[in-house]
């Protein structure tokens, strides 16, 4: 059963005009909270001026699920703005549940408050733009950016997990160690991954101030801290079939 016509945002209509679709052509638009739904195309684009409205024609809404099956909240050290774009673009991607942007005092990036809420303005399109392409159908969650004492002291307790693993290159344990020493079942991780020049000695003891805090080993190698956060994502991800 269709539902009324509906006018489509201009960045949508701009895809469609890319895409050089027809009338009657079917699609699908998706809600950002799991519901997808099946379209067609009410209108033919190429006589239309690229202002004009597009309509389509909405069929009830389908759930489909593929999000993981627990949570992973990324805790990132604010780094310059190329790599932030990336690490973000993949998260969504790689299923990550959450991500806050956390200004570390080894940061190279410093936001005053109106260009912090423009790169979340801008990181909020960069998460639509990696879920339309990945087909992804939930919106990641991305916080305003933040010192680490409010991730810690607020944030984190929105989360729901107990679990917080801090990558270090000293890290004492290996991802498997962690995952074997941890209270089953396993619902929900925080990872907190270091800006360029990693976590300071000082962000470290606030950190280890949870009891139930672990630092994190990712390998022999010293990684990137746009590589990190990704490489503990797809080995959580591996290790426990999420």
């Amino acid at each position: 059963m269709a539902h009324s016509p509906l006018v489509l945002p201009q960045e949508v209509a701009h895809h469609l005009r890319v895409l050089r679709l027809k009338t009657g052509d079917v699609f699908t638009l998706f809600d950002g909270q799991g519901h997808e739904f099946e379209t067609r195309l009410t209108v033919e684009i190429k006589t239309l001026s690229a202002s004009a409205p597009i309509y389509v024609d909405l069929a009830a809404p389908t759930e489909v699920n593929r999000e993981r099956k627990g949570r992973i909240t990324l805790i990132q050290g604010l780094a310059t703005a190329d790599k932030m774009d990336w690490v973000i673009e993949k998260a969504v991607e790689l299923g990550v549940h959450r991500v806050i942007p956390v200004t570390a005092q080894r940061s190279v990036l410093r936001l005053d408050a109106r260009r912090a809420e423009k790169k979340h303005q801008h990181w909020q399109r960069i998460i639509q733009s990696a879920s339309e392409q990945c087909g992804r159908n939930v919106l990641m969650q991305i916080d305003s950016v933040c010192t680490l004492e409010l991730a810690l002291a607020s944030r984190l307790k929105e989360t729901h997990a107990s679990l917080l693993w801090v990558a270090h290159p000293e890290g004492a344990r290996p991802m498997i160690e962690c995952l074997d020493s941890a209270k089953k079942p396993i619902q929900a991780i925080n990872i907190a991954i270091g800006p360029e020049g990693g976590w300071s000695s000082q962000e470290l003891a606030l950190f280890l101030q949870n009891p139930d805090t672990q630092t994190l080993s990712l390998g022999n190698r010293i990684l990137r801290t746009e590589t990190a956060g990704l490489a503990a994502v797809s080995m959580l991800g591996a290790y426990l079939g999420w």
